[in-house]
């Protein structure tokens, strides 16, 4: 949880002129250095080089340490970080193959989705699974850090299969397009916008169709900040581990500052991928797939913690539109806590804290979704659709039972009923 104190009011607005300062030294540094340091690249080049390599080397180490420094410091930040998903099976992998083409956004809404000073068009690249016999509700997936669009695969194919039309969307900087030129810069705002043109087009083309959003991890983020902002564009927000609170910020912080630095995934993602699965193959994907971004500048780092910050007040924003709050009780990475946390936050009545036993960081994406979540999410749709009455009214908790739940488990569930403000949880659903 975010933590600052009132009494520091100055230091913190003074440390933040001074991080901007130190942020905008970084990206000169990264601009200037004939090395081309922001792409990590030290070439191997005549002798006479080996000065100016070095020169932009260590420019461009002390102005990420800067950086970090004044923001950590300055801050008065005790606990967030970056969550960074794990990778896919080998056999999963093969499973990816088979999935739809990408596709390119509506031609109504390219000329929305220009971005940038160079002019250059950023169009995103968007996965859709088609029903054969829709219903009248469309989902959109958001996915988590580090991860693209197919990694819904399974959902979008669970899903379609059973009426609805999915779609999941690359988020900026991320997927196959982020090599491209203009597209490498991770862009939140970008994105968020993105979202509301196609949520947009697809209002307008089909204005009986109930639209659903669906995050996981970052995706969360983002898809809380859509439903916050664009709630006549959105019927209902799905979110699984939603990023706020991430266990080991700083540690996570300055290895990441090692990574880049040396240009390849190293001590930050090894740290992320232990929390995020004890599954050691797709540890071992993670860390080897080059499909997936591992890496990032600071000024990018910077801008996640800001869209982590905004997180809370994002669901507390939320009043007219249905959550549905999904969370892995074994998550290491993402603190169960703070989901429990932000379902207090939300004002609307129409939300639901759904807490998966036997499940770690991700729960949709990464062959990680189970029969018993897919239904329950299925569930949850329909009765939106439907309007259920006072029964969609109710704030409830509930607990996706995958027949693994132990002793200590229950008290971690105990702890989070309470923190959600419940005296007891409504139902168990799943159980055998």
């Amino acid at each position: 949880m975010l933590s600052f104190n009132s009494s520091k009011a100055l230091s913190r607005n003074r440390s933040g002129a001074a991080h901007k300062a130190a942020c905008d030294h970084f990206d000169v540094a990264c601009r200037t250095s004939h090395t081309k340091a922001c792409d990590h690249k030290f070439a191997d080049t005549a002798s006479t080089r080996t000065t100016g390599r070095l020169a932009g080397w260590w420019k461009k180490t002390v102005a990420a340490v800067a950086c970090a420094l004044s923001f950590f410091v300055g801050s008065g930040v005790k606990s967030d970080a970056f969550p960074v998903s794990t990778k896919k099976t080998v056999e999963h992998a093969a499973l990816i193959k088979s999935a739809p083409a990408y596709q390119e956004f509506p031609e109504e809404l390219q000329r929305h989705i220009h971005g940038g000073d160079d002019g250059h068009l950023k169009r995103m690249n968007l996965l859709e699974w088609k029903s054969a016999e829709p219903k009248d509700a469309y989902i959109l997936c958001i996915h988590a850090w580090g991860l693209s669009a197919r990694e819904f695969n399974d959902f979008g194919a669970v899903m379609s299969a059973h009426g609805f039309d999915t779609a999941a969307i690359d988020v900026r900087g991320f997927g196959l397009d982020r090599k491209k030129h203009g597209m490498k810069r991770i862009d939140f705002p970008g994105t968020v916008q993105d979202i509301s043109k196609l949520l947009g087009s697809v209002r307008k083309r089909n204005p009986d169709k109930k639209i659903f959003v669906v995050g996981e991890s970052m995706g969360g983020a983002l898809a809380l900040k859509v439903g916050a902002d664009f709630p006549d564009l959105v019927d209902g927000v799905i979110v699984s581990a939603p990023a706020w609170q991430i266990s080991g910020v700083k540690r996570l912080t300055f290895e990441g500052l090692f990574d880049q630095v040396f240009g390849e995934p190293g001590f930050a993602a090894r740290s992320v991928a232990n929390m995020a699965s004890n599954n050691s193959d797709l540890k071992k994907q993670w860390l080897t797939d080059e499909s997936y971004r591992m890496n990032y500048s600071v000024p990018e780092a910077y801008d996640y913690y800001r869209l982590m910050r905004s997180t809370p007040l994002n669901a507390k924003h939320i009043k007219d539109v249905p959550v549905l709050i999904l969370q892995g009780l074994g998550d290491r990475l993402s603190k169960p806590e703070a989901s429990a946390l932000l379902f207090k936050r939300i004002q609307n009545p129409s939300k639901q804290f759904a807490i998966v036993a036997g499940s770690e960081h991700l729960v949709l994406e990464e062959g990680q979704l189970t029969e018993k979540v897919s239904s329950f999410v299925e569930d949850w749709i329909l009765s939106q659709m439907n309007n259920a009455g006072d029964e969609n009214k109710t704030p409830s908790v509930v607990v996706i039972d995958n027949g693994e739940v132990k002793e200590a488990q229950r008290q971690e569930l105990e702890k989070l009923k309470d923190l959600a403000g419940f005296e007891r949880v409504k139902q168990l659903a799943g159980s055998s």
